[in-house]
């Protein structure tokens, strides 16, 4: 059961947002700067990428990371499952239809081929650990099954020696 978390644990997964966020405090930059690295007005859309009320084309993070400084456009997308991982592999960015994949996935294209074998190897987990269970209900249902058949005799044996008792004494 190595790996397994607690029922009751959350991990805290990075966000797009919360890597923009690290990066660009990690280069003592303002959210204004970078939009005026990136041509825009005001600081809005920044904030809204940092408080992943939207995500970026992936054209556009690749436009971010060069505006912090040259910065490679996975470190942005280190952690985060997103539709646009090819970024991460440095593969050509190909627009593709909800299903579909390409090298180096395989399956969905929206899900790294690291966290397909992690489902896949958690999956057979489960099943191993339902397996488990059912066969712990079925030998706990065949305790509670002698358990009561036990009892059942002891209160057959007891009324018999009572009315052993009153034969006796009557």
């Amino acid at each position: 059961m190595s790996g397994i978390l607690p029922t009751d644990y959350t991990a805290a997964v990075p966000t797009f947002g919360e890597n923009l966020r690290a990066e660009r405090k990690a280069q003592r930059m303002s959210q204004t700067e970078l939009a005026r690295r990136l041509g825009h007005a005001n600081n809005s859309t920044i904030s809204k990428w940092e408080t992943e009320a939207v995500l970026p084309e992936p054209e556009t993070i690749k436009l971010v990371a060069k505006a912090l400084n040259e910065l490679p456009p996975g470190r942005l997308l280190v952690g985060v499952p997103t539709p646009w991982d090819a970024l991460r592999f440095g593969a050509d960015l190909v627009r593709q239809s909800p299903g579909t994949a390409s090298a180096p996935h395989q399956g969905r294209a929206d899900v790294p081929a690291s966290a397909q074998a992690r489902i896949h190897e958690l999956a057979t987990e489960n099943e191993d650990l339902k397996n488990r269970i059912a066969a712990v209900e079925e030998a706990a249902a065949r305790i509670f099954t002698i358990i009561a058949d036990y009892k059942d005799r002891r209160v057959t044996e007891s009324k018999t020696r009572r009315g052993r008792r009153r034969r006796k004494t009557g």
